[in-house]
C-alpha cells in the first residue's frame, strides 16, 4: 500500500524512536545481565525497561498499520466472491479505527491524571512516567489517524481493484 510523504515521516519517526528505545533496552539488558553477574545491577534497569518496551510497541504500531502489515487470516475471505472484498476492507477498516480510537481516548486520559500528579515509578530509582504515557498517546493518534486514512483510501479505491489484506 502506498502511503503519502507526510504519513511516511510520521510513522517513519515513531519507527526510529522506537528502534531507539530498543537499542536501549538491549544495552541495559546486556548491561545488567553482566554487571549483576558481578554483583551490581543496574538499578532501575527494569522499570527502565519496562517504560521503554511500550514506546516500542506503540510508536511502530502506525508502521505496521500504514503499510497493512498486521497478521491477516484469509481461510474463510479468500473463498469469498470479490465483490465481497471491498465492503469486509471497509468494515475491517472502520473496525480498526474504533478500536484504536477508543484506546487513543484512554490513553489521553490516562496521561492527563499521569501528568497531573506528576507520577513517578516506585523502585530504588524513580523515572517520571508520563513522558512514557504520553508517547503511547502519540502512538495511538498516529495509527488511529492511519486507520482514518486507509478507510479513505479503501472507501476511494475503484471496485475490483486490489485491497490491502484481502
Amino acid at each position: 500500500m502506498k502511503i503519502s510523504t507526510v504519513e511516511a515521516r510520521v510513522v517513519g519517526a515513531g519507527v526510529l524512536v522506537a528502534s531507539l528505545a530498543v537499542f536501549v533496552m538491549m544495552i541495559i539488558g546486556a548491561g545488567d545481565a553482566v554487571l549483576t553477574f558481578v554483583g551490581h545491577p543496574i538499578p532501575g534497569g527494569l522499570e527502565l525497561a519496562e517504560l521503554l518496551m511500550v514506546l516500542v510497541v506503540f510508536l511502530a504500531l502506525p508502521e505496521a498499520e500504514a503499510r497493512g502489515r498486521h497478521i491477516t487470516i484469509d481461510i474463510v475471505t479468500s473463498r469469498l466472491p470479490k465483490t465481497l472484498s471491498r465492503p469486509l476492507a471497509i468494515l475491517s477498516s472502520a473496525l480498526s479505527l474504533l478500536f484504536y480510537g477508543a484506546m487513543m481516548w484512554q490513553a489521553w486520559r490516562l496521561f492527563a491524571g499521569s501528568w497531573e500528579i506528576r507520577e513517578y515509578t516506585s523502585g530504588l530509582v524513580q523515572f517520571p512516567v508520563y513522558p512514557a504515557k504520553a508517547l503511547f498517546a502519540l502512538g495511538l493518534s498516529a495509527v488511529t489517524a492511519v486507520c482514518i486514512l486507509n478507510l479513505v483510501r479503501i472507501s476511494l479505491k475503484k471496485a475490483g481493484s486490489a485491497l490491502p489484506g484481502l
